[in-house]
């Protein structure tokens, strides 16, 4: 009973899109109270069909997500299990930008071969974020260095999980790597 509320409070805090200063400090607050239990495993990561990490990268922005990010990875947090619309986390970063919080996915294990319905994987999910910021003119932000180099490490990921690398092929990973 204690897990699926503390797990029912905070999937409606994740779900929540952080508007103001105030509503931010008090999400901290409720989720710093549940800190152990998180660090402990003793929440439904995957609560109603909704992978909380996949929530809070889609509703909160960068700059908040940090820490929250670090305590659902710590206490064990699936970074492939999609939620009820089909996206990953992995998927979810990519398709809002999130460079940095995409490349802390890839180094805990998030698989970049996973699909959308549609087909689109999470190259092309970085790459059309990229394509939409330039169609509107919005400005370069540093997240999108962080960004580039998460489509990289995925177009690395691509080249090897082909079969019979080519000669060409293989100094295309490796200059990729570099």
């Amino acid at each position: 009973i204690e897990v699926k509320e503390r797990s029912k409070e905070l999937f409606s805090i994740f779900k929540r899109r952080i508007r103001t200063q105030h509503f931010h400090i008090d999400a901290i607050n409720r989720i710093n109270r549940h800190e152990e239990a998180i660090l402990n495993g003793e929440v439904a990561f995957d609560y109603l069909g909704d992978n909380m990490l996949g929530l809070l990268l889609n509703n909160w922005s960068s700059g908040a997500i940090e820490r929250p990010m670090s305590l659902l990875l710590a206490g064990g947090a699936c970074v492939n299990t999609p939620s009820n619309d089909g996206y990953t986390p992995l998927l979810t970063a990519c398709s809002r930008g999130l460079g940095e919080e995409a490349n802390l996915l890839l180094e805990h294990g998030a698989s970049p071969r996973q699909h959308l319905p549609n087909g689109d994987d999470a190259l092309i999910s970085a790459l059309k974020f990229f394509q939409a910021c330039s169609e509107v003119n919005a400005r370069s932000r540093q997240e999108d260095l962080h960004l580039g180099w998460t489509c990289c490490i995925l177009r690395a990921a691509h080249i090897r999980s082909a079969t019979g690398l080519l000669p060409l092929e293989e100094a295309q990973l490796k200059l990729s790597q570099a």
